[in-house]
């Protein structure tokens, strides 16, 4: 059974369909409905509130890579500080 179903408004009417969300092997997140497949910036991760740490194969290290994302410490270290040496 599918639950991945999404439906929403246009000015002629409504548009509807099974969706799915996936990591592709580069890092990126894609959003695929139908036979449209659409990779996401990091901002529309984020503001869709997409749980990507459940998804099937979710490599988080790549996902880091791919948006450019730098860790808390990676952005600590970057700029001067260590862990217990300020």
């Amino acid at each position: 059974m599918k639950t991945n179903y999404f439906r929403y408004e246009l000015n002629n009417g409504r548009k509807g369909g099974y969706f799915n969300i996936y990591q592709a092997r580069n890092g990126s997140i894609h959003i695929v409905m139908g036979d449209v497949h659409t990779c996401l910036t990091y901002q529309q991760v984020d503001e869709l509130f997409l749980d990507v740490y459940s998804l099937i194969d979710f490599d988080y290290d790549l996902f880091l890579k791919y948006y450019n994302i730098q860790t808390k410490k990676e952005s600590d270290e970057d700029n001067g500080f260590e862990r217990g040496t300020n």
